[in-house]
């Protein structure tokens, strides 16, 4: 059972990372032809290649929110040492 939840959360990263290079490639490909297309010096919104990775930059984030394990400092991980730390305090005093 520990394995297969280990495994299971390599996975998710591991998806999680080619959706990354995935934003990262196909970003810049539109970026650069963007840039090419508009020229530079214009505003903001001229540059329409904003809207896409801003979109898909917030999906990349919440990905990231769902997968990666520094977003869960507080999870059940953290909940049992957290349990375990206050009762082996306790022990120790009493």
């Amino acid at each position: 059972p520990e394995e297969r939840r280990v495994r299971r959360q390599v996975r998710r990263q591991a998806e999680f990372y080619k959706h990354m290079m995935s934003y990262i490639g196909v970003n810049t490909f539109l970026w650069i032809i963007c840039v090419w297309t508009v020229g530079w010096g214009r505003p903001i919104w001229y540059y329409w290649a904003i809207w896409p990775t801003m979109g898909w930059g917030i999906g990349l984030f919440f990905h990231a929110l769902g997968t990666l394990p520094y977003f869960h400092r507080w999870g059940t991980d953290w909940e049992e040492r957290k349990v375990q730390e206050i009762l082996s305090r306790e022990k120790s005093r009493g």
